[in-house]
Order: structure tokens, then sequence, then C-alpha cells
């Protein structure tokens, strides 16, 4: 399965006998593979174009299993090809014993794409400010005080005494750097609007350090919490479990599987940190947990928590009961309120509200009405 073509074996039987067959990855040809895929169980390769042709034939009535690529490697064969490759698929749909990968619908896989633009943004201003601040390392100018997010500080860093080409280089810099922060605003507006459909998310805002985007990129990447039989499968599904090593006996946990979204484990990791800062289990268990194994495998191990507290939560439809909850109304009434704001047209007044860092008071000035950041009664 690659993006520009799809390679296929048909069997009826005997997986020594076959047809292959080779198409486009379009949906025009793949709409005409349809009455050729009738009656027969379709297994694809899990990959990028794999989830689009397995989603695209799902939709139209195909019988479509997602298959872990993981199974294709471990045949002994020294030339590995395309058509090799779908034949084994064939054979192994025969015999059974494969396992079978989540095809995200279409709304979650545009809510991903959305999380991972914003992911590579903020990456992108991490990178922008750390060679901002290598112009002034190499020049031996101190750093100013304040965030570069800020107009009256980015004024103060452009008037610094810098040689010409110094002082061009910082200024191109502080210009892409606005640019991409205006980026991501929309970005996060476009996030609000995709994540006001999803329930889970005013479940899951009720947890202290866990916002938009964080409550977001969980159900993107999660999607649907019943496919999680039990709280080890999700946890699993993050790649934040230890390895197991077993020799008779012997029984050896490693490092974590990093199996899974990273920037799923990325969030987890982040929120956790903010998490363990209020009364509760999850700070509980961090407190523990770090006296004895460090703080960096303490953060693990509660982050591991958070994520099955989040399945827990999703599947009963509780909310966090913990100390820190009640700013979930709050939260929760920002995202309906972007959206709001969204649909009426007035954008800049989402990402005003996006930008406000005490969204509890904002939210009790605007119950009294004395706020006009939000337009709306």
């Amino acid at each position: 399965m690659h993006k520009k073509e799809t390679v296929g074996f048909v069997v009826n039987g005997d997986p020594e006998s076959g047809t292959w067959f080779t198409v486009p990855t379009t949906s025009e040809h793949l709409e005409e593979l349809l009455p050729r895929l009738a009656g027969h169980k379709v297994l694809i390769e899990a990959s990028t174009s794999g989830k689009a042709v397995a989603r695209f034939l799902k939709n139209r009535g195909a019988d479509v299993d997602l298959v872990q690529a993981d199974i294709l490697t471990g045949h002994a064969r020294y030339v590995k090809n395309d058509k090799l490759d779908a034949k084994d698929l064939a054979r192994i749909g025969l015999f059974g014993g494969y396992r079978t990968c989540y095809i995200p619908t279409a709304e979650e896989e545009e809510l991903r794409s959305v999380v991972r633009h914003i992911r590579d943004l903020r990456q992108n201003v991490a990178r922008i400010k750390n060679q901002a601040k290598a112009v002034l390392q190499r020049n031996l100018v101190p750093e100013p005080v304040g965030n570069l997010d800020n107009e009256p500080v980015r004024r103060r860093w452009s008037h610094l005494a810098l040689p010409p080409a110094e002082k061009a280089a910082l200024a191109a810099k502080l210009a892409v750097l606005v640019k991409l922060r205006a980026e991501e605003a929309h970005a996060m507006v476009d996030l609000c609007r995709l994540a006001r459909r999803h329930d889970a998310m005013r479940v899951l805002l009720t947890i202290p350090g866990v916002e938009i985007y964080t409550a977001a990129t969980v159900v993107a990447f999660c999607g649907d919490m019943t496919r999680f039989p039990d709280a080890k499968k999700v946890a699993a599904f993050t790649g934040l479990t230890p390895r197991l090593h077993q020799s008779g006996e012997t029984l050896r946990h490693g490092r974590i599987t990093k199996k899974g979204p990273n920037v799923l484990r990325f969030v987890l990791i982040e929120a956790t940190h903010h998490a363990v800062r209020f009364p509760g289990r999850l700070k509980s268990k961090f407190a523990r947990l770090a006296p004895r194994v460090g703080k960096g495998r303490a953060i693990v191990a509660t982050a591991r928590t958070l994520i099955t507290t989040m399945w827990s939560m999703v599947l009963g439809g509780t909310p966090y009961d913990g100390f820190g909850a009640e700013r979930g109304e709050a939260k929760a009434w920002r995202l309906d309120t972007v959206a709001r704001l969204i649909e009426v047209g007035h954008v800049d007044a989402a990402q005003r509200l996006l930008a406000v860092a005490d969204v509890k008071r904002a939210h009790e000035r605007w119950k009294r009405g004395a706020t006009r950041l939000v337009p709306l009664p």
C-alpha cells in the first residue's frame, strides 16, 4: 500500500493460487475496484495510506480489517516487495490469527490532523525562540526579562545593540515567531470547532491540568473508548506500559514500550506534570512513587494512571471528583463559547477567549455580565 498505487492478491481457498491486481491509490480507481472485492474479506496493511483506503472501502460496505504491519516482518524470506506482502496478507486472512487496528472515522482523522498541526507549530515556536536566544548568546548580550510571545518584550529585543547582520537575523526570527503564533491561534479555533462535537471533551476537561488541546488529543487518537476492553489495553495503546522480559521463572520489567501515537504520550506526560500539583489520587500516587523510583519514572507511572482514569470517566460519563474539578465547568464553557463565536463569525473574540489565562475568573465575570470579551448573551 503506497500513496501512488495499491497492490493486492485475491485468493479463493487455495493460498498458493490467486490473482494479482494493481490500482492507483485514488478514490475513482478504488470505487471501480469495489465490485471485485464483493464477498471477500479484505486485509490492508496498516499505514497512512492504508488507513485512508480502509476507511474508504469500509464506508462503502466492504468487509475490511486493518492489520498491524509487524506481522509481515517475521516471515523468513530474503526478498521483500509489495506483491509478496500482499500474498502473505492473503494467506494470513485464510488461516486467521492476525491482529487488527482501529480504523478512525473521518471526523477523528480531521481532528488528528489539527492536533498534529498544532504540535508542529509549537515545536517550530520553540525552535525559533532558541535560535533568537542563540543570537544574543554569541554576541554576549544579556537576555531581556520576559516572554517573547509578548509584544513589549519583542520590542525590547529589537532595540538591543547588535551587529547589523545579527540584528536583521533576529528581526526575521521575531517576525516568524509572530506568524507562527497567529497560525497556532487559528488552528486552536479549528480544534475547538471539531472537538465540541465529542461528549467526552466535557468529561475530560474536569480533570485538573487537562486543557482543550490535551482533551482533544485524547479524543482524537483514542477514538471510541469502548473498543478497549479494560484499563490495561488503553494504557498499552499509549505506550506507557513497561516492556516485559520473561524467561522461565525470571520476570523483569524494562523501559516503556513507546508504542502508539507519540503526540498522545507527550500530552499525557505534560498534563501529569500539572495534575500532580493538585490534591487528589494523582498527586498521592506521584508522592508515593517519587522517593522510591525517581521523579521521572513516577511521572510516567502517574500518566499511566491518568489515561486509565480518563478511560473510566468517559465510559461512565462521570466527571472528575477530585480537587480542581470546579474549573471543568469554566473550561467546558470556553470550549462551547469559542465554537459558538466561530458560528456567528466572531473569530477574533474566539481567539481572545482562548488566550485568557484565568478561564475560571473569565467565566465568573461573564456570568455577572462584567466583561465584553465574549459578545454573546
